[in-house]
């Protein structure tokens, strides 16, 4: 099965209009669909859900739980190989946060005492 294009409200300011029209162009020519899900041709990725939200289009039922499987194994990856930070790096959170500061990766949780 494909995505669904549903009407767009007849309401809908101009710049959302032009870009839902710019998004559903994206989605016949830059992208394509392997096995139920609709992925980006550039890259492989999954097209994000929010797209379709703001291309007034229903996606494909594989589509979600594709892309949420795929952004849980992106932030996993992340964490298992999460740089360390250089000494430059470290002496600017220093400088801004204070010497004895903790900060924390958002994505992954790791905390660094600075």
């Amino acid at each position: 099965m494909t995505y669904v294009e549903l009407p767009v409200p007849r309401d809908t300011l101009p710049w959302r209009r032009r870009e839902a029209d710019r998004l559903r162009t994206s989605f016949r020519t830059e992208a394509h669909m392997v096995d139920g899900v609709l992925r980006w041709l550039r890259n492989g990725r999954v097209v994000p859900s929010h797209c379709f939200r703001d291309a007034f289009c229903e996606p494909p039922p594989a589509n979600a739980t594709t892309e949420r499987a795929e952004n849980e194994a992106s932030l996993v990856e992340y964490a298992r190989h999460r740089p360390e930070y250089s000494a430059e790096t470290l002496a600017e959170l220093r400088s801004h946060y204070g010497r004895g500061a903790t900060v924390v990766d958002v994505l992954s949780g790791h905390r660094t005492r600075i």
